[in-house]
């Protein structure tokens, strides 16, 4: 029972902090700033690239499937914490903290989104594939009730 309760104390000390601090951080980014072209063509790359790391020095010293997923997994982390700080970001793609807001909310924004960025990374194309499966299956209905409207004109 009282191991449940653990989880209150980060709700606890962040709305201590909410409720000293400004608790506006994030704008959302107009449409007109995002570049998605960078996004969408740099971490396919990455992702494989990623992979590739992984075949060469991590998976040919492991012994058991469970062994050789905990290394790629820890491995592929610390790439993506690497591309992270080097400025490859998910988040700020998309939002930006304005100039206003206290240092201690831009170092946790930042913090968050590199860890977001790096554990991304290390969960490997699978996900890439499965939302670019998604936006497959979606431009291809739209195509198929574009045909059955022109044909029903």
């Amino acid at each position: 029972m009282k191991s449940k309760f653990i989880y209150l104390i980060p709700v606890a000390i962040a709305a201590l902090i909410l409720s000293k601090t400004n608790s506006e951080m994030i704008l959302l980014k107009s449409v007109d700033k995002i570049n998605l072209g960078t996004l969408l063509m740099t971490f396919p790359v990455i992702l494989a690239l990623t992979e590739r790391f992984n075949e060469i020095f991590v998976v040919s010293k492991s012994n058991t499937k469970e062994d050789t997923i905990f290394k790629t997994s820890i491995a592929s982390f610390c790439v993506g914490i690497v591309l992270a700080i080097a400025g490859f970001r998910i988040l700020e793609t998309f939002m930006e903290i304005p100039l206003e807001v206290h240092s201690l909310q831009k170092g946790i924004f930042k913090f968050i989104d590199t860890v977001l960025t790096a554990v991304v990374i290390a969960g490997g194309t699978d996900g890439w594939h499965q939302l670019v499966g998604i936006l497959q299956d979606i431009t291809k209905n739209k195509r198929e009730e574009f045909k059955q409207v022109k044909i029903d004109d």
